[in-house]
């Protein structure tokens, strides 16, 4: 009775309601602080974590600046860096200023900015590692930025040099340690250095995969030198430089590129696949010299349906299988009558009687292997009455079942 009593007291309702108003004040507050000035409490707890974020906090206000400047034709906006830089009003400006060796109290018109702001990296700016960071990693970065610069400007257009993009100092480091010339973006050493030091910069195992790749997709073989070898899971080790050698070479369809590879397999494909292609034995005869050559033959005599080139196959498993192929390629199973080997000769007959659907042509083969012929005419027609009328009609109709008709 006592409670229900105190429900009814104003004096007691007044008193619970300053109590909810004040817990609610004290909530919404500790939420300000929290996450509004929470900032400035991890400057106590966490100061490196504090410093950082006001670095980046202070650099991204910079850049934005830096853009606005340019954009106005480096003229006055009527705001100092200093009152723009005010929008992080927790971090100590003074020390941003020290750090990254800038001028703050300046408008967009003074000398000092254009410098200043190429200090952040912005290559939009145009001259953003003059006489700034002179190492090698920082003036690498300088000339990726230069590459940035080339890439905006379509690799064609752009009239700024990499020596005038970077400055005397970066200049002269990367003349000295790489050997890189005065360029324009036009020049066709850009794209290659932009290539090579991007992928130097890469993280290992990384930058072999970036050397690889960027050779494959600008069929650049200069490239190719770095990729560097590679081990797939309990695979053997795969010697990508070879691969991408033979890749280039194919894409442009000079076989003058295979000449790089050593291993014979991989050159006989090389050559090989350029002379599909070109449907040209003569590359072939090009590579004598080199084993697997028959591969060449055999690829080119598919691809020019020349069942004489097959003739030209020294190994003579690889010579009853060109036969093969082009028996079937051409219909003609009289071309199987030149393997010597039973068992390649029907396999050779089975491929013919599929391909023209013609199950007389089974009856040609004298090993087990009709029963399956049979069951591939029967499958290729959907007709199982094919093998209903023959000694072999369960191996028929086993066959037969792989085609799902």
């Amino acid at each position: 009775m006592y409670i229900p009593n105190l429900l009814k007291n104003p004096i007691f309702l007044f008193f619970i309601l300053i109590v909810c108003l004040t817990a609610a004040i004290l909530g919404i507050l500790y939420l300000y602080y929290s996450y509004v000035g929470g900032i400035v409490l991890s400057q106590i707890e966490e100061p490196e974590v504090f410093l950082s974020w006001c670095k980046d906090e202070y650099k991204r206000f910079l850049v934005e600046w830096c853009k606005q400047c340019k954009k106005s034709g480096w003229k006055d906006l009527g705001i100092t860096l200093r009152d723009y830089l005010a929008n992080v009003p927790e971090c100590d400006v003074e020390e941003f200023s020290k750090d990254f060796n800038i001028t703050i109290d300046v408008d967009c018109s003074a000398d000092t900015v254009k410098e200043d702001c190429a200090k952040v990296g912005v290559y939009q700016m145009l001259l953003p590692y003059k006489n700034y960071t002179p190492t090698l990693e920082g003036c690498e970065l300088g000339f990726i930025d230069w590459c940035g610069y080339c890439e905006e400007h379509q690799w064609a257009f752009g009239n700024i040099t990499n020596y005038e993009f970077l400055g005397s100092n970066c200049s002269k480091i990367l003349k000295e340690s790489i050997n890189m010339s005065e360029m324009n973006c036009y020049s066709e050493l850009a794209q290659l250095y932009c290539t090579m030091i991007s992928c130097q910069l890469s993280p290992e195992p990384w930058n072999d995969d970036c050397y690889y790749s960027t050779a494959i997709i600008t069929k650049n073989e200069s490239l190719c030198l770095y990729a560097g070898t590679y081990r797939p899971y309990r695979g053997p080790l795969i010697n990508r430089t070879e691969l991408c050698y033979h890749r280039i070479a194919v894409a442009k369809l000079n076989e003058s590129i295979c000449n790089n590879i050593a291993s014979a397999h991989i050159l006989a494909r090389c050559y090989g696949e350029i002379a599909r292609i070109k449907k040209d034995v003569e590359i072939c005869n090009r590579g004598a010299n080199f084993v697997n050559m028959d591969y060449c033959y055999e690829i080119v005599a598919v691809a020019t349906r020349n069942v004489s080139l097959c003739e030209e196959i020294r190994d003579r498993e690889w010579k009853e299988f060109c036969w093969g192929e082009l028996a079937s390629l051409l219909k003609n199973e009289t071309i199987c009558y030149k393997i010597a080997s039973s068992t390649s000769k029907d396999i050779c007959f089975m491929k013919v009687a599929m391909v023209k659907k013609d199950k007389d042509i089974c009856n040609l083969i004298v090993s087990d292997l009709i029963w399956t012929c049979y069951g591939n005419v029967a499958g290729s027609l959907c007709d199982p009455g094919i093998c209903y009328n023959i000694s072999g009609r369960e191996k028929c109709l086993e066959q037969y079942r792989y085609f799902k008709c």
